[in-house]
C-alpha cells in the first residue's frame, strides 16, 4: 500500500453521517489509499432523509432525498468527491457532476431478516405474518409471493429497523444484502434470489462522484472503476428511466454478465399486476431494448 504523503492537502470526501454510509466510504478509501499517496478527510453531511425518518419515502415531493445535500456540498467546493449508494441517486444527474467511479458491486440481492431468535425463510413464515418494508418494489414482490403476508411500513437506519422488528413490529424485515454485509451484521437472514425478487436498479453498487471539471480527481477516482459493474448498473437505470420510474418505483431490475451474454431478471407492477421478465442477449443495448419493449 502507498503511504499517504503529508506534503499535499487531503482529499475531502463528502458522505452521509449514517454508519452504513461511513462503512461504504471507508471501503472506497481503502482502495484509493492503495493507489495514491493522498490523505483523505471525511466531511459528514446530514441529508433530508436522515432528518425526517417518519414520512413515507414515496411521499416526498422531490428526488435525491439521501443525496441532494451531499451533492450540494460538492458543488459548493466544500468537498472533492462523494460516495453514495447508487440506488439512491436520482436518474437525472446535475450537469456539473460526474460519476467518476462505480467500483465492483456487493451482493445485489434482497434478504429476509427474521426477528431475533428465528431463522424462518419467506416460505416458512407463518400465515398472515407481518413483514416490514417501506419499498413499493419489495411490497409488490412480497404480495406476489406471499399474498397472505401483512406488509407494514418501517423507516430508520439498519440498526433501528432491526430493533423495531425484534421488539415486535413484525415477524421479519426485508433489507439489502449489501447493507448487512458492509455493516458485518451478525444476524440470520435468507437471500431472496434475483429470479424471484429482482432488486432495485443499482442495488449493491456504490457511486463515487466528483465535479466534472476537476480533472485530477476524475483521473484518480476512475482507477477504482469496475467496467462490468458500471455497464450493468447504468443499463438497469436506463431501463428504469425508459419505463418512467424512479428510486421509489415498484420495479426491480438486475443485469449480470455470464458466458459472453448479458442476462436480465426484471419485474414491474403494471395495472396492479406484477410482471416478470428474464432474457439474455450478447449486446447489452439489445437487452435494454428488449426489457423496455416487453414492459411497454
Amino acid at each position: 500500500m502507498v503511504k499517504p504523503s503529508s506534503h499535499r492537502p487531503p482529499l475531502r470526501l463528502a458522505t452521509r453521517s449514517s454508519l452504513l454510509a461511513k462503512r461504504q466510504s471507508e471501503w472506497v478509501v481503502e482502495r484509493l489509499r492503495a493507489i495514491c499517496n493522498r490523505e483523505i478527510a471525511f466531511h459528514f453531511v446530514t441529508s433530508e432523509g436522515d432528518r425526517d425518518r417518519t414520512t413515507r419515502l414515496q411521499d416526498f415531493s422531490e428526488t435525491g432525498l439521501f443525496t441532494r445535500a451531499v451533492e450540494e456540498t460538492l458543488l459548493r467546493g466544500d468537498a472533492d468527491f462523494a460516495v453514495h449508494s447508487l440506488k439512491d441517486l436520482p436518474l437525472e444527474s446535475h450537469p456539473d457532476l460526474l460519476l467518476a467511479a462505480i467500483p465492483s458491486r456487493e451482493d445485489p440481492r434482497d434478504v429476509l431478516v427474521p426477528a431475533s431468535g428465528n431463522s424462518v425463510s419467506l416460505e416458512e413464515l407463518p400465515l398472515n405474518a407481518r413483514v416490514a418494508t417501506s419499498s413499493p418494489r419489495r411490497k409488490a414482490l412480497l404480495r406476489h409471493w406471499r399474498p397472505d403476508a401483512v406488509v407494514v411500513p418501517i423507516r430508520g437506519n439498519i440498526d433501528t429497523r432491526l430493533k423495531k422488528v425484534d421488539s415486535g413490529t413484525a415477524e421479519a424485515l426485508v433489507l439489502a444484502a449489501a447493507a448487512l454485509n458492509r455493516l458485518k451484521t451478525q444476524r440470520a437472514f435468507h437471500p431472496l434470489p434475483v429470479s424471484l425478487f429482482p432488486p432495485a436498479p443499482g442495488q449493491g453498487a456504490l457511486a463515487v462522484q466528483c465535479r466534472r471539471d476537476d480533472r485530477k480527481t476524475v483521473a484518480l477516482l476512475s482507477r477504482i472503476d469496475d467496467p462490468e459493474t458500471r455497464a450493468a448498473v447504468l443499463a438497469e437505470r436506463s431501463i428504469l428511466q425508459s419505463l418512467g420510474g424512479g428510486c421509489h418505483s415498484a420495479t426491480g431490475i438486475h443485469l449480470s454478465h455470464e458466458n459472453e451474454h448479458w442476462i436480465v431478471h426484471a419485474a414491474t407492477l403494471l395495472d396492479n399486476r406484477l410482471r416478470f421478465f428474464i432474457h439474455s442477449e450478447k449486446r447489452i443495448d439489445s437487452l435494454v431494448h428488449k426489457v423496455v419493449e416487453n414492459f411497454t
